[in-house]
């Protein structure tokens, strides 16, 4: 027992890790023997998707008798593994491996592994991050794009005498793939570069080639090749075909306002769209169930409807910039709600139920007011050097903070659906950012206690 005690003192590092992985683990085998995996409404076309690469893969062809809907990060993640169940392993375990990395970042930026065993936990005893493992849909995934993205970042600016291209080229990759699963995250790979190639001093603009070579060239490669995928099948320049129902889920509010030439698109969307208005109380994705009729009341293929609505559309938002602006601010704070995706009915532990039920609650109460933190200081941090000195906020808290705020902007500008979703794989990101605030207020206070201030006072006359 002592020479136990001994090593412990000796090995705080490995002890605080050790008792994160064993914890981690511990939920994660629970979850996958008394929780299965959980299909979506989305899972369908995954599935479709990933089916079409396996052959594709299988022929060395091009994909075949895909409408372009979804991109194809997630599919191709399940194509590599297969059945349901080993898709669900391989996203448990890409979850322990998050959590281990927010154990090393909070480890390496405070010095402390007790501080970065609670940044690793909070990731996993969100029931948010933790029950999307178990889900068929592409949350858990962007997840750990977006975090070997950021993982590899915080290397290169906290360690400079360890800047090798090879952690550049895994942030183009990574956040490439990131796009390729959600592609609203699009922009990150351009962002990275500005945050680390594009500096200002002494009134001059600095622009390390570095970073815009290693990250730009790998991301592109990856987003173009979708690109092209896309436009040589379909004869659209995006990465799905579907941005014109994406639009449509703001302007559907509006479409009265749609002119008499497309008369008969109007009336038969805005029939449907009322119908699912009164049986649920919105219209959220109503498009797709009313595409078949759409068509056969244009005459249109699924792709030259998709162009047409984007172009009404936009046409709408010009002309009705107000009421497109509602719906974009209702979407963006929908995108701080911190839902909690999980069916409970599910669950092969019924007497643990109703006590998940309330963690949850209690979850999702702390959460959202984490997110409102999270606002409130980064503005403020934004306008105060005294609270910049204070909560010690250095270029890699910028980073994350910067991106999750543009992350809730562009994912409202095109869509107004699930909102909520597009937080999720940045979620640990604004905890990450409470917790550091926490953190330098106590010892601020602490320094800056009278009793402190006494003791240095007493320290300097002794000297």
């Amino acid at each position: 027992m002592k020479r136990l005690s001994i090593w412990i003192h000796d090995h705080p590092v490995l002890c605080w890790a050790i008792l994160l992985a064993g914890i981690s683990l511990l939920l994660r085998v629970l979850l996958w023997l008394y929780y299965p995996p959980v299909s979506y409404s989305d899972t369908g076309s995954y599935h479709t998707l990933a089916s079409a690469i396996l052959s594709a893969a299988k022929n060395l062809s091009l994909l075949k008798n895909y409408d372009g809907t979804r991109t194809p990060g997630y599919p191709a993640f399940m194509a590599i593994f297969g059945p349901d169940r080993a898709v669900y392993a391989a996203q448990l375990a890409l979850g322990f491996l998050i959590t281990m990395g927010f154990f090393y970042i909070g480890w390496q930026i405070t010095h402390k592994p007790e501080l970065g065993f609670v940044l690793g936990l909070a990731h996993t005893l969100n029931m948010g991050q933790l029950f999307f493992e178990a889900d068929l849909i592409s949350e858990t995934v962007a997840t750990f794009w977006l975090f070997l993205a950021v993982f590899a970042a915080f290397i290169w600016l906290s360690f400079p005498g360890r800047r090798n291209f090879l952690w550049l080229v895994i942030m183009g990759v990574a956040t490439g793939l990131a796009t390729l699963t959600r592609p609203v995250y699009i922009f990150m790979p351009f962002w990275l570069v500005l945050w680390l190639g594009v500096s200002w001093s002494k009134k001059r603009l600095h622009i390390d080639w570095r970073p815009c070579v290693g990250i730009l060239v790998p991301a592109m490669l990856i987003i173009g090749g979708w690109t092209g995928e896309t436009y040589a099948a379909h004869r659209i320049l995006g990465l799905t075909t579907t941005s014109g129902y994406n639009l449509i889920e703001h302007t559907s509010y509006f479409f009265e306002y749609v002119p008499d030439k497309y008369a008969a698109i109007r009336d038969t969307f805005i029939r449907y769209r009322n119908a699912k208005t009164a049986r649920v109380g919105n219209p959220g994705n109503v498009i797709f169930e009313a595409i078949p009729e759409m068509m056969k009341v244009s005459g249109l293929t699924f792709y030259d409807l998709s162009i047409l609505l984007e172009k009404i559309s936009i046409d709408l938002i010009i002309h009705h910039p107000f009421l497109y602006m509602r719906t974009v601010i209702s979407g963006w704070w929908y995108f701080w709600r911190a839902p909690i995706y999980w069916k409970p009915a599910r669950f092969a532990w019924p007497g643990l139920v109703e006590a998940l039920k309330i963690v949850a609650s209690a979850e999702r109460v702390c959460l959202a007011s984490s997110n409102m933190i999270f606002l409130a200081t980064t503005l403020l941090a934004a306008c105060s050097k005294k609270l910049l000195q204070v909560w010690q906020i250095n270029n890699f808290l910028w980073l994350l903070a910067s991106a999750v705020w543009v992350t809730s902007i562009l994912q409202t500008l095109p869509d107004h659906g699930d909102n909520p979703r597009f937080l999720v794989p940045t979620q640990t990101w604004v905890v990450f950012w409470v917790l550091w605030l926490i953190y330098q207020t106590i010892n601020w206070i602490r320094y800056n206690s009278p009793r402190s201030a006494g003791l240095n006072v007493a320290q300097s006359d002794s000297k």
